[in-house]
């Protein structure tokens, strides 16, 4: 993997439908193929959007409850299916899928393999195919949290 260094270089992930592509260039020229997709409303000057990210994890019973910051007006899935790509482990850090609940701004994670959560991770393989987006659509990155211990 080759290391990005032009300076002004823009990240730009584009999903729509069931198709996705990742361009990595100057801005000047993304903005050229953004106004050939999107047409002549989009303007060349740079927007900058706060990407959302995982907030706090707490323990509540046999699940951990994850907020997230900058998600708009909260959480969804692309596909509009539950969440997936979650996994939970205990004290013996052994993960197990988790199923997942979206309320708003926060996720719920159970699993009945695991008594007493205290990791959460999200698209945490080589290949994920996570469903995870905030309200404008936009993709959760891959992540990895652990409840503090007192």
């Amino acid at each position: 993997m080759e290391k990005v260094s032009e300076p002004f270089t823009t990240l730009f992930i584009w999903m729509n439908g069931g198709w996705r592509s990742i361009w990595i260039g100057k801005f000047e020229v993304i903005s050229v193929w953004l106004n050939h997709i999107v047409g002549p409303g989009f303007n060349n000057k740079p927007s900058f959007i706060k990407f959302y990210e995982p907030k706090t994890i707490l323990q509540k019973g046999n699940s951990l409850e994850i907020s997230f910051d900058n998600t708009w007006e909260g959480l969804k899935t692309a596909d509009g299916k539950p969440p997936t790509s979650f996994e939970i482990a205990g004290e013996d850090d052994v993960f197990f899928k988790a199923e997942a609940v979206l309320e708003k701004g926060t996720i719920l994670l159970s699993s009945t393999k695991v008594r007493k959560p205290v990791s959460a991770r999200y698209g945490w393989k080589p290949f994920s195919e996570g469903n995870l987006t905030n309200s404008a659509g936009l993709p959760a990155s891959t992540f990895s949290l652990n409840v503090r211990r007192q």
